[in-house]
């Protein structure tokens, strides 16, 4: 995946590799029986959150709301849900 990173022409490879890795990781926690959705959401909220950084320094004319929000919603949100119906 890092080499996909620093070719020009292999840089769309670097989408595939992430997803095969992220569904990697689902399928490795669930066989290990983790039931939490923390794990399965938060590096995909990084992995946003990480992207929108990068968009936000290379266009001056993104919004954070555009950018960042997704990430963060989406690794907050599922605590959030977890807290209110555990109690």
């Amino acid at each position: 995946m890092t080499h996909a990173l620093v070719h020009p022409s292999r840089r769309g490879l670097t989408w595939a590799g992430a997803g095969l890795f992220l569904l990697a990781s689902w399928v490795w926690l669930g066989d290990v029986g983790i039931t939490a959705p923390e794990p399965y959401t938060l590096p995909l909220a990084v992995g946003l959150v990480v992207v929108g950084l990068v968009r936000l320094r290379r266009d001056p004319r993104a919004t954070t709301t555009g950018t960042l929000v997704p990430g963060l919603l989406l690794g907050t949100l599922p605590r959030w849900r977890g807290c209110s119906t555990t109690r």
